[in-house]
């Protein structure tokens, strides 16, 4: 979004006579250009050109900023756009990509304030209007995001930019034949491999929207061969994940893996890998094979939890992790895991979930069982006391409690109807003579 539909117009471009900051205009022009084209690397070897021979150019920083959003590397993003507007605090250039960096990482309303500063900086520019709309609309601003596109359009009608937020704005407001025609309407009007690809990525995230997920694979794969689109091909792949055997999970893995190492400053993608590696070593690992997927999940939880401290998701899906391996192990005592829970996930809490997960954690589980039976038994949670109960059988077994320990047995029996799946727990109790 930071990058403009058209690079020549509604910006005021620097013009200059005395060298060497007309040489350095040029290179900058030069970069643009090949942005455009998503030939990143060769547009930074001109902008490093640029600041050899100007560092202080505003505008090489900018554009530096505009190669970081493409990367999805928001955070570098932003702070490279922040150099920019240091230099000239009124260069829209610099304000656009970070409204449109800071929008993707959800600080909306410090986006639309920078939005705003560019359509008042410089009026007539259409994307400028077009970012701001978008930002609207992610506010829930139904009505000022169609405000700001109408005067998008007024700068720049039949733009592949404001073409695209159309059939955007179309959508939420559920028109969706409206929506298919501005698609092709924008279609129509693509002059740039930039826009090319982000024409496929809305077809492709519309299409996943839609539960179209052969349709969304399609667009995907043919998305990832743009280089400055391949990371969020990578991930719309691994959303397209449909069931859990163990082909279906591989190929999400896959996905996933490849989506982190091409955007390994993405928070989401740490964390949707912590995903898939748990599920996977829930269902189809055994052996050492489990704790090296659980170890590896928890791993791929912190460094999304570093990218983004504040998401409560993370958290709990670190504790879940934890708590898998841990049973896994069978840990009777968990006091690490206790002191993790209640540190960084009690105060994000809303469900009882989260505080028996915590008495669990700390071998209290006998008010974990009843935290979770004052909830409805729903599907998840009824696997949740029998996780519950499974576990607070190990425990009594390794302090000698076989007599209790069998009662949980005996209800696990009755739950689950299954006596094969209470293998392990038999062996124990025959070890104790108890059976």
């Amino acid at each position: 979004m930071g990058i403009p539909s058209n690079p020549t117009v509604g910006w005021h471009e620097r013009e200059a006579t005395e060298e060497p900051l007309a040489s350095a205009l040029k290179l900058y022009r030069e970069a643009r250009a090949l942005i455009h084209e998503c030939r990143l690397e060769a547009a930074e070897n001109c902008l490093a050109e640029a600041q050899k021979l100007v560092p202080d150019l505003s505008e090489a920083w900018g554009a530096m900023a505009a190669i970081e959003q493409a990367r999805d590397n928001f955070t570098k993003a932003i702070e490279l756009a922040e150099k920019s507007i240091a230099i000239d605090s009124g260069y829209s250039r610099a304000w656009s990509v970070r409204a449109a960096s800071l929008m993707c990482t959800g600080q909306f309303e410090e986006a639309g304030r920078c939005a705003e500063e560019v359509v008042r900086l410089t009026p007539e520019f259409g994307d400028g209007w077009v970012i701001l709309s978008c930002i609207q609309l992610n506010l829930g601003e139904m009505e000022a995001s169609s405000q700001s596109l109408a005067q998008a359009e007024r700068c720049d009608p039949g733009g592949f930019g404001v073409l695209l937020q159309k059939a955007e704005l179309a959508e939420r407001q559920n028109r969706p034949k409206e929506a298919e025609r501005f698609l092709c309407q924008a279609e129509d009007s693509v002059k740039t491999t930039y826009e090319a690809g982000r024409l496929l990525l809305k077809q492709a995230e519309r299409a996943l929207g839609r539960d179209e997920l052969d349709t969304a694979k399609r667009l995907a794969s043919q998305l990832k061969l743009n280089p400055v689109f391949e990371a969020t091909a990578w991930s719309i792949l691994s959303r397209t994940v449909c069931g859990d055997d163990r082909h279906v999970l591989t190929d999400g893995l896959h996905a996933v893996v490849q989506w982190t190492r091409l955007a390994p400053a993405t928070a989401d993608a740490h964390h949707l890998e912590c995903v898939f590696r748990t599920i996977f070593g829930e269902q189809h690992c055994s052996g050492p094979a489990v704790t090296r997927m659980y170890r590896l999940a928890t791993a791929a939880a912190d460094r999304a939890i570093e990218l983004s401290p504040d998401v409560a998701d993370y958290h709990q899906s670190r504790a879940d992790v934890l708590f898998n391996l841990a049973r896994y192990l069978q840990i009777g005592n968990l006091p690490s895991l206790g002191t993790v829970i209640k540190r960084v996930l009690l105060p994000h809490a809303h469900r009882l979930e989260v505080q028996a997960l915590y008495n669990a954690s700390v071998d209290d589980y006998t008010t974990a069982l009843n935290l979770y039976r004052q909830q409805e038994r729903s599907e998840e949670q009824w696997e949740s006391v029998v996780e519950v109960l499974r576990c607070r059988a190990y425990s009594l077994i390794g302090a000698h409690r076989s007599v209790e320990a069998l009662e949980d047995v005996d209800e696990l029996r009755r739950l689950t109807g299954d006596s094969t799946a209470l293998a392990d727990l038999r062996d124990k109790l025959i070890q104790h003579r108890r059976w």
